[in-house]
């Protein structure tokens, strides 16, 4: 398959002397953060336009941002202008946010685009595992997001384990890193510690615990010197919030740095927790203590080593150690105190709350202060029906951590599923205020007013949470109902097309997924 930059001459820069390689130079230009998205304004604070990305990670973080507003309407002088803004394939933002509010760590890659900073960019995706299609597995995921976004991408082609897409009018590689082809101009490298772990395809019922790295950070940088990478900027992502690199293994972003910035550089701390790590795969505990030790002997504020040694003495039963431990990994680095230092959230995700309850009392044991984890005990509770433990474990989780939004959301929902609305009402308008899920709240807030029948301020909230870009199912029967009691026959029609739309979009999702994952 031809390269797409390679076919179009405007596209290529004038070669560079033959520095800033990639393993081979000192590139001391590389930026580590926990959000991806702050890669946009690293990008931005270097000034960079018109350049290529190299984009490596397991996940599509070039969803599209609302790119026109309502005062774009208002300003329309002429019919003509109306019907030639309405033929345009725009998405319309028609709240009173900014764009720059809407940017996120799945569509960063979108506001680079379209303000010139990027011109064209190689995606790098892990290989497939064994038995597995990376042409079948890509094909599905084109159009998977080509069904959420129709006009997203054009000229799609895909052979073997190389694709290559128009994405809103950019060019677009995607690959594996093995086949990454040859770039002649210096990228900017943007790199996800989780692509190390997530593996090609990741499902969503998959056992947290199964995730595993299937590379090494050493890989990564041997693949791209041996492709002749260059790059005068590297943005590199931990990735831990979300769950989406658990956090033992988030010194691999560490050490990919450390790789790129001095290849020559000694890395023993690294090696000792490879190894240790090695050793706890095959069961042999002493020896996995001692590679540990031997890190924090190389450097003895290794937040990575205190926190893997803390899990492996809680295992053992030995609670004062883990704890003495797990307090040394937060006093080196208080980001391993975050709400994702254990399971508790992703088997929350899964519905799996008597594991998520374990999870979150395991931390609780060596931290009693978790406010997090207080707080997702205070939601297994209420999955559960335990109304009163669940309102405990909030109210345990605000008095170690009063701004806490996700604790007054869970009173919210505590109370509004017991029918106590003003209660719900006043916990969810709290969480709002210390900047909760947005959309969210103000449809349960909105759901709260619908309940004390107060059909104009429910319209409103449930209507700002649809311009939020919210829309379940629930949102819209909700609407349909209250348009149904104004008499709003036109907008009842409106809201039944969007219900039956839904519900249409949700039965060919299920017999996809079906087709999918048994063919």
């Amino acid at each position: 398959m031809t390269d797409a930059l390679a076919t179009q001459p405007s596209l290529r820069r004038s070669s560079t002397p033959q520095d800033d390689r990639v393993g081979i130079d000192p590139l001391p230009a590389v930026t580590l953060m926990e959000d991806h998205d702050e890669a946009l304004w690293a990008w931005q604070r270097g000034n960079f336009s018109n350049r290529i990305l190299l984009h490596i990670d397991a996940h599509i973080d070039f969803n599209w941002i609302p790119e026109r507003s309502f005062s774009d309407l208002l300003s329309i002088s002429s019919p003509q202008e109306l019907e030639a803004l309405t033929q345009q394939k725009i998405f319309w933002n028609f709240t009173d946010r900014g764009t720059e509010s809407f940017v996120h760590i799945g569509n960063y890659i979108c506001p680079a685009l379209r303000q010139g900073l990027l011109r064209a960019f190689y995606w790098a995706t892990p290989e497939a595992p064994r038995g597995v299609s990376w042409e079948k597995e890509m094909g599905y995921i084109f159009r998977e997001f080509r069904r959420n976004h129709p006009e997203a991408f054009t000229d799609i082609r895909i052979e073997g384990t190389k694709a290559q897409a128009t994405l809103y009018g950019f060019p677009l590689i995607v690959c594996t890193l093995q086949n990454l082809p040859t770039i002649e101009e210096e990228v900017l490298l943007d790199i996800d510690t989780d692509f190390l772990i997530s593996g090609f395809l990741e499902h969503g019922d998959e056992d947290p615990r199964c995730k595993k790295p299937w590379l090494f950070p050493e890989n990564v940088v041997d693949a791209l010197r041996s492709k002749g990478i260059r790059s005068d900027c590297v943005t590199i992502a931990y990735s831990v919030e979300g769950g989406f690199t658990p956090l033992p293994y988030k010194y691999f972003g560490d050490a990919l740095a450390q790789l790129i910035r001095d290849p020559s550089a000694p890395n023993d701390a690294y090696h000792h927790k490879r190894s240790a790590q090695a050793f706890e795969e095959e069961g042999k505990v002493e020896e996995t203590i001692l590679e540990y030790r031997k890190a924090l002997g190389v450097n003895p504020k290794d937040a990575a080593s205190f926190y893997n040694l803390s899990l492996l003495f809680l295992k053992r039963g030995e609670k004062t150690e883990a704890s003495r431990l797990y307090r040394e990994a937060v006093s080196a680095d208080p980001t391993y105190a975050t709400a994702y230092n254990n399971f508790g959230p992703a088997y929350q995700n899964l519905g799996q709350w008597k594991k998520a309850e374990e999870e979150y009392k395991k931390i609780l044991t060596l931290d009693p202060n978790h406010a997090h984890a207080l707080c997702g005990l205070g939601h297994t509770f209420r999955a559960e029906k335990d109304f009163s433990q669940a309102l405990f474990y909030y109210e345990e989780a605000l008095s170690k951590n009063p701004r806490l939004a996700t604790a007054y959301y869970g009173i919210g929902s505590l109370f509004f599923e017991q029918g106590e609305w003003d209660r719900a009402l006043s916990a969810f308008r709290k969480s709002l205020e210390l900047k909760g899920p947005e959309a969210i709240l103000k449809f349960w807030i909105g759901s709260a007013f619908l309940k004390k029948k107060e059909s104009r301020l429910a319209k409103e909230n449930l209507l700002e949470a649809a311009r939020l870009g919210f829309h379940p199912l629930l949102l819209h029967l909700r609407l349909f109902w209250i348009y149904f009691r104004e008499g709003l026959t036109y907008k009842m029609g409106r809201e039944a097309r969007k219900i039956l739309f839904l519900l249409w979009l949700e039965t060919k999702n299920y017999f996809l997924r079906l087709i999918h994952f048994h063919v």
